[in-house]
């Protein structure tokens, strides 16, 4: 399909990972400042990872845990310099849940809640359908925020019965600094994932003359900087000036809401509430408002800035407020291995490469959200000029990445069965 898909189909076609690390703003609308803040919401996220920070914790614990048999895999402490907080392995909570599935702990004949579990009561007034307690492991094995806010016992609504909301609040910081610590080690890898040396950095380095790129995709080079204008947005090393253009594409796709799904009170997307309560074809108008409510800013608690080294994106600033002329904008990708990543666009609209230099070629397309850019009008290109744009964008593509970076550390094993 034309979007990206995890546990869900989301409603964008995902960017690259490599080479994100040189990125300034994360996601295609960016509404995070860092790679590992753009893992801790995905990892919770329905239509992505669909996972939740206490079966993270309790994953880390059976895995990484002092007393997990992790034979040549570095533990949790190791890297962290901390203990996880259960101390224990999910197998021996799980033995304390009552059958019904609702991840509480099964109460004695008295009704009563028996120990190591804790009696928690719900917070008044009580919504319809909780109840006026709740009976939990300290860490139970399930949960994540909700939408409303303290604890809600047992309420439907409510991931997993409320049991997050419903934790000692010190447990809850603890919980959560499990899950931020998990997605700075994946952030961490994640910037290794770099790749250069393709056909055109040779051609670059070996100046006039070069044989490494086709005489075609020379031709493509000198379009791209000139009659093209490519390079006013793809620029620098990375090929993208990491900025947010509405290059006229239009919001189209089975799983692409477009402004008309995205009705007042849509507790997914919402286009017509004010302030707007989410509205995805809004693309950074949209992200870079969220950007400001974002729990794991780079300034944040759980950052490891130094807050006095940190370098504010314009976007981050107090009070920054995103103009009009970003809705409907996306961030512009690298287009470096941009032969390997298809489809493109942010809904994924075209195939091929071919398919892209004819958009532009074209212009912006009359059904686009929001107003595309003044300067995107109709590059009338001839199809050896086309030909040749493609030609050069195949030179972007780098060797694949060295096996090494990867290591061989096999799964790490779980000693609960």
């Amino acid at each position: 399909n034309n979007v990206s898909a995890g546990a869900g189909w989301t409603d964008v076609n995902a960017l690259a990972t490599v080479n994100s690390a040189y990125q300034r703003l994360f996601f295609s609308n960016g509404r995070a400042d860092s790679s590992w803040a753009l893992a801790a919401g995905v990892a919770e996220s329905g239509t992505t990872m669909n996972g939740d920070r206490l079966q993270t914790l309790w994953v880390l614990a059976d895995a990484y845990g002092a007393s997990a048999d992790v034979t040549n895999s570095p533990t949790y402490l190791s890297v962290f310099g901390s203990r996880l907080p259960t101390g224990e392995l999910s197998c021996t909570t799980a033995p304390l849940l009552d059958p019904s599935g609702s991840g509480q702990c099964k109460r004695d004949s008295l009704g009563s809640c028996p120990s190591p579990c804790r009696l928690v009561s719900s917070d008044s007034p009580i919504p319809a359908g909780a109840q006026p307690s709740g009976c939990w492991p300290k860490f139970p094995l399930h949960g994540k925020p909700g939408n409303l806010p303290k604890c809600q016992a047992g309420l439907a609504s409510e991931p997993f019965g409320d049991a997050y909301d419903c934790m000692d609040g010190a447990d809850q910081l603890a919980t959560t600094r499990v899950l931020v610590n998990w997605a700075k080690a994946l952030a961490a890898f994640q910037a290794r994932l770099v790749t250069k040396d393709a056909p055109f950095d040779t051609f670059v380095k070996e100046g006039p003359g070069s044989k490494a790129i086709s005489a075609l995709a020379h031709r493509g080079a000198q379009l791209f900087v000139g009659k093209a204008g490519c390079f006013d947005c793809h620029n620098t090393p990375l090929l993208s000036d990491r900025e947010f253009h509405d290059i006229g594409v239009p919001q189209v796709g089975p799983f692409v809401p477009t402004i008309a799904d995205c009705g007042k009170g849509n507790p997914k997307c919402d286009c017509v509430s004010t302030p707007s309560k989410t509205c995805l074809p809004w693309g950074a108008f949209d992200g870079l408002t969220r950007l400001a409510t974002n729990k794991f800013l780079r300034t944040s608690m759980w950052s490891d800035a130094d807050p006095s080294r940190v370098s504010l994106e314009p976007e981050e600033q107090p009070g920054y407020s995103p103009p009009d002329r970003l809705k409907g904008a996306w961030r512009t990708p690298s287009l470096r291995n941009v032969e390997l990543t298809a489809p493109y666009m942010h809904d994924g609209l075209y195939k091929t490469l071919e398919e892209v230099v004819w958009h532009y070629s074209n212009g912006a397309d009359p059904s686009a959200v929001g107003t595309p850019e003044l300067d995107l009008r109709p590059l009338l290109l001839t199809d050896d000029e086309q030909r040749a744009l493609v030609a050069f964008l195949r030179t972007l593509t780098s060797p694949p990445l060295d096996p090494a970076i990867f290591g061989n550390p096999g799964a790490a094993p779980s000693v609960c069965p």
